[in-house]
């Protein structure tokens, strides 16, 4: 009597596993097509402003002092401040001017609910709990200049290149802080 001859085999043939891998090329081929192409340069001044950002909100919950950041809009650049004063200025670190300006082309704008702004002096402050505000101006307070403080819905920072190029959107969130 001739024994039973079972097929039991376990696995894959060669043919599943080369259309699997062609499904997964196709489908990795078309998510990379997807993405939208972002130049070099402006992603990294949005990482930069970003770290900037989450810098001066750090101080600020490390000391008792605020701390943030005026943005010249009209020259892009920026600096840093502690105190409430738009006059006693630091360094960030890794930098070696007390400005720091973004590479040329580079436009930024500044959304703070429906007030949009491509030009003058914006201030982000930042208090000992690492809540932002807002200001645009500052205010003689007994001989100090302090910055005219306000809540916002949410603050974005908006970097493009050109006209056609994507655009690197960063915001900070009310209440929070929270910088994405």
């Amino acid at each position: 009597m001739r024994p039973l001859c079972r097929n039991d085999h376990q696995g894959f043939t060669f043919l599943e596993v080369i259309l699997i891998l062609l499904f997964i090329s196709i489908f990795a081929t078309v998510a990379v097509i997807r993405q939208p192409p972002t130049d070099v340069t402006l992603r990294t001044n949005s990482e930069v402003l970003k770290t900037h950002i989450r810098f001066a909100q750090g101080r600020a919950m490390n000391t008792s002092t605020v701390w943030g950041i005026q943005f010249d809009l009209d020259r892009l650049q920026y600096a840093l401040f502690s105190s409430g004063q738009a006059t006693r200025w630091h360094i960030f670190p890794g930098e070696t001017e007390r400005l720091v300006g973004f590479e040329k082309d580079i436009a930024l704008t500044i959304a703070d609910g429906s007030n949009i702004r491509s030009s003058g002096v914006f201030l982000v402050s930042f208090d000992s709990w690492g809540i932002p505000s807002t200001g645009s101006s500052t205010l003689p307070v007994n001989g100090n200049q302090l910055p005219v403080t306000q809540q916002y819905d949410e603050l974005q920072f908006l970097l493009s290149k050109d006209s056609d190029e994507p655009i690197m959107r960063l915001s900070i969130k009310p209440n929070t802080g929270f910088v994405n």
